[in-house]
């Protein structure tokens, strides 16, 4: 065998790999859950996949579970995976306990706890989305820090692949 094949080979099978992660890089990302405020969706220790194209091929959905950038009282930066739970164009309400959308109660099958804590009549704006865990109990959301802009939102969930006997799409 020829070095100069042997290196033009291993040189081949790097461009190639290079390429294919570059394109998942771009694409897709895995990601770790830490804590509970996405339960009984998501608990910690799952594993899931990110899509950050997703985030260019137009709006985000009620319902939508997204990697979000915010900042937190200390203006310190954290990622957060919450539920979109109001979009640009609603009037969103907390009252009651419950969450109401342009007047109507929102079904919330996924949340862990019925009860919503707070007192809130906002409308949204262009580019503004309102998020909150599914464990409501404990989530710290935009009730606490805010509205979320779609410039701070990284991706959206797509697939759940660990732990292998709940692996799901979103």
């Amino acid at each position: 065998m020829n070095i100069k094949y042997i290196l033009l080979e291993c040189f081949d099978v790097l461009k190639y790999s290079l390429i294919i992660f570059l394109i998942l890089f771009l694409t897709l990302w895995p990601l770790r859950i830490e804590g509970s405020s996405m339960s009984p969706t998501f608990n910690s220790g799952d594993r899931i996949i990110m899509s950050r194209i997703l985030i260019n091929l137009g709006a985000f959905d009620r319902g939508d579970i997204i990697i979000s950038r915010v900042y937190n009282q200390n203006n310190q930066s954290q990622d957060i995976i919450k539920r979109i739970i109001a979009v640009p164009g609603d009037n969103l309400v907390i009252q009651h306990g419950n969450v109401y959308i342009d007047g109507e109660e929102l079904y919330e099958p996924y949340s862990l706890d019925a009860f919503t804590e707070g007192n809130l009549n906002i409308f949204l704006e262009d580019g503004q989305y309102f998020v909150m865990g599914d464990n409501r109990a404990i989530s710290n959301d935009s009730r606490d820090l805010g509205l979320v802009y779609r410039e701070q939102i990284s991706g959206r969930v797509i697939f759940r692949w660990y732990p292998f006997n709940k692996a799901n799409f979103y």
